[in-house]
């Protein structure tokens, strides 16, 4: 996934082609930043534009702290679309909120009536990180008021990622991966290994030493952890590699156990090992599994 204002790019356009070509590519609208005043010289007939000759899913243009005008982005956005001989991106309507799960409720069940291509929830950063509960409520809000596909911005952790497969939500991305690299962090499903340089720990910590306990060709790159302690821009980005190959293939588990119906049980083996999952986990009735894995 790309944003709008990385895309507008010159330099940037110059690649979209061949990216397109390889894999399918979505493009959000940046409507973050310009919520929070970053940048807002742009509209929303300029964003599909440029999504429709480029993207294969699109988001509307959404205000993360004016739900209402959200849905007026989205729903004009909708029609302007309609008007575009071209092969038009799948459209999704992004839902936001204010953290507040009526808001989302409302504004989920007003894009129900239109035929946009899948929902989105936007926001959900700072719950995901911080506020799993809320993480969920939002979710799940959405879920229970929709039949189309739901995709959610900005998810990080192993976590989430086990929340949303529990809520049958259909896509996510996260940058995770490399935000935890750049704090040299590297990723596991048990847990987070700190590999900074031995002699600089963060806060004190002592850096993890020896060989990796992954496979993954990142890893077979790396061949040990003394390799991330390198100065340079190449350990960085072999270790954001690995976080990848860990959070994909930790992905790939759950699609199996859904597809074999024995999610439940990895769910619960999770939850076992995260206090935060649990808690959450404590107060969902088991009539959530039977829906799931029908």
């Amino acid at each position: 996934m790309l944003s709008f204002l990385y895309a507008k790019r010159p330099a940037a356009q110059e690649l979209l082609g061949s990216i397109k070509a390889a894999k399918n590519l979505w493009l959000d609208s940046s409507g973050f930043q310009a919520g929070y005043g970053r940048s807002r010289n742009f509209s929303i007939f300029d964003v599909f534009d440029l999504q429709q000759e480029f993207a294969d899913i699109a988001f509307t243009f959404d205000l993360p702290t004016e739900p209402e005008q959200t849905f007026r982005n989205a729903i004009l956005s909708l029609t302007y679309s309609k008007g575009h001989e071209k092969k038009k991106p799948k459209l999704y309507a992004v839902v936001s909120h204010n953290g507040s799960t009526d808001t989302a409720k409302d504004l989920t069940r007003k894009y129900e009536t239109y035929d946009f291509d899948g929902l989105a929830l936007g926001s959900t950063i700072p719950y995901g990180s911080s506020d799993m509960a809320e993480f969920f409520s939002l979710l799940s809000i959405v879920s229970r008021n929709t039949k189309k596909p739901i995709h959610a911005f900005g998810v990080g952790g192993f976590d989430a990622m086990y929340l949303l497969a529990f809520l049958g939500v259909s896509s996510f991305d996260s940058s995770r991966f490399l935000t935890a690299a750049r704090s040299l962090h590297y990723l596991t499903p048990h847990g987070t290994l700190y590999v900074g340089n031995r002699y600089r720990n963060e806060r004190g910590r002592a850096a993890t030493e020896g060989a990796l306990p992954c496979a993954c060709p990142a890893c077979g790159k790396a061949g040990g952890f003394d390799f991330f302690q390198q100065h340079g821009a190449e350990p960085v980005g072999v270790l954001a590699l690995h976080n990848y190959y860990a959070m994909r293939n930790e992905l790939r588990l759950i699609e199996i156990a859904k597809r074999e119906r024995w999610f439940p049980s990895l769910l619960e083996g999770r939850a076992k090992r995260s206090p935060r999952l649990r808690s959450v986990l404590n107060g969902i009735k088991k009539d959530y599994f039977v829906r799931n894995e029908d």
